[in-house]
């Protein structure tokens, strides 16, 4: 039991510190909320919930069918630091992996706007790939923190 309490602390804290942070969103509760609740994290990654500046017909409408979450060794190095992406926008070829590590104390993810494909929850020094299978423009956004985005420019 003593366990569970501590746990629950650590969590509660991790967002407390994340909401505090420079780059956090003016609606902490929200992110929050969101991190808490599957369904709610479910229902801000899927299509409906947030429309992409995709303009690349290749991508569009199929970003899941292009994307997958990878155990591959990446060949496109992507951190995460300071509540930020980087390189932004990320380039990369079809076929290529990218994994994202990440550098802050919070959690974070990379998951697509239009799809369901995102890396998992990356704690601090961990790291998550995607694998890209179209060319095409994906934005990209952290479920947690998500006023944090991103683009993968994916070429032939």
């Amino acid at each position: 039991m003593p366990r569970i309490i501590l746990a629950a602390t650590a969590l509660i804290a991790i967002f407390a510190l994340a909401a505090c942070s420079p780059g956090a969103s003016a609606r902490p509760s929200s992110a929050a909320s969101q991190a808490a609740s599957p369904s709610a994290a479910a229902s801000a990654a899927s299509p409906a919930a947030s429309a992409s500046p995709d303009s690349s017909p290749s991508a569009a409408g199929s970003a899941s069918a292009a994307c997958a979450p990878s155990t591959d060794d990446a060949t496109v190095d992507a951190t995460i630091a300071d509540f930020a992406f980087d390189p932004e926008p990320l380039q990369a070829k079809v076929g290529d992996t990218v994994g994202w590590t990440n550098e802050d104390a919070a959690p974070h993810t990379a998951t697509l706007d239009e799809g369901d494909c995102g890396t998992e929850s990356l704690a601090q020094g961990a790291t998550g790939a995607l694998t890209f299978g179209a060319a095409g423009t994906y934005a990209y956004h952290c479920e947690i923190h998500p006023n944090m985005k991103g683009t993968v420019e994916v070429t032939e």
